[in-house]
């Protein structure tokens, strides 16, 4: 990935974000990509469908629960336009 000249974040992001208990550079950053992957795979959205709890990573980064519900409920609501895009199982 350093090789195509990406940014060191986007790197860690890509390496770590399956990582569920990653701790390090640009943490936060997993984390968040972390969050967005375990509401898709509740709305059954993406090739990964393994059960992940998301209230999890929004402790670790400090978001209220209820931003998380709008945020679920706004992706549940779009999943018709989402799914095709992501690949849906």
């Amino acid at each position: 990935l350093e090789h195509w000249n990406l940014p060191p974040e986007v790197v860690t992001v890509a390496r770590h974000h399956q990582q569920v208990e990653y701790a390090g550079p640009h943490q936060e950053t997993v984390w968040l990509v972390q969050l967005a992957n375990a509401l898709l795979k509740d709305l059954a959205l993406g090739d990964d469908l393994e059960p992940e709890d998301p209230l999890h990573h929004a402790r670790l980064l400090a978001i209220d629960p209820a931003v998380v519900f709008e945020i679920y409920e706004q992706l549940k609501l779009a999943s018709t336009t989402i799914d095709p895009a992501v690949g849906s199982h």
